[in-house]
């Protein structure tokens, strides 16, 4: 997983692949507040909550290759 300062940057401006963005299990994400890179590891019922949160922090989602 790249956690590069320049692919958060490339991530961050690609505003259509962030709009795409649906939360699953594993998703990498940086929270642009604090500057961690973390995992998604909320249960699938628990995805409106993790949606709401990962607002709340303006999180960044850093996508695998596979999922471009």
């Amino acid at each position: 997983m790249d956690k590069s300062p320049s692919y958060i940057k490339m991530c961050e401006s690609a505003k259509v692949i962030q709009t795409m963005w649906k939360p699953d299990f594993c998703d990498f994400f940086v929270s642009v507040s604090s500057g961690r890179t973390s995992l998604c590891l909320s249960l699938v019922s628990e995805l409106e909550k993790k949606v709401s949160y990962l607002k709340s922090i303006k999180a960044v989602w850093l996508p695998r290759q596979d999922q471009l």
